[in-house]
């Protein structure tokens, strides 16, 4: 790549912003921080869509980014990455499907998460980072 061609620097660094988004701590960094409630950073992240795209996809190393990218478009998805338990789920979701190879739907487990914890907010209390809430166990075999 030519570090002189500003075309290959942008799509780099899109590139690299686009896979960092795979990582549920950075996701919940970028709520606290603000920038999900910044009108000009979501509309980067719907300008990013085209990394789904098929002549794309190629280049992706980390999938789930892709899953993000795409979630993050919606304010409740967003809101609900401010909390620290929906990122410790998140993470480990992602770390037991891929070190122990176990067959998690852990873009379905998310976002039910998500809603549960959105429910939690309504006076139940929503469950200890370590327990998952029982609704989202795979009940398919």
């Amino acid at each position: 790549m030519d570090e002189s061609d500003p075309n290959a620097l942008r799509f780099q660094a899109e590139l690299e912003f686009v896979q960092l988004l795979s990582n549920p701590y950075y996701l919940n960094w970028l709520g606290q921080s603000n920038y999900f409630d910044d009108h000009h950073f979501i509309a980067y992240l719907e300008y990013l869509q085209y990394w789904k795209e098929q002549k794309y996809l190629k280049f992706i190393v980390y999938p789930q980014s892709l899953f993000y990218l795409e979630k993050l478009l919606d304010k409740d998805f967003r809101d609900s990455f401010k909390q620290i338990p929906i990122a410790d789920f998140a993470s480990k979701q992602q770390i037991n499907k891929d070190e122990f190879g176990q067959q998690m739907k852990d873009e379905e487990a998310i976002v039910q998460y998500t809603l549960y914890a959105q429910i939690s907010q309504f006076g139940q209390p929503a469950p200890p980072p370590d327990e998952e809430p029982s609704m989202i166990k795979d009940t398919e075999h």
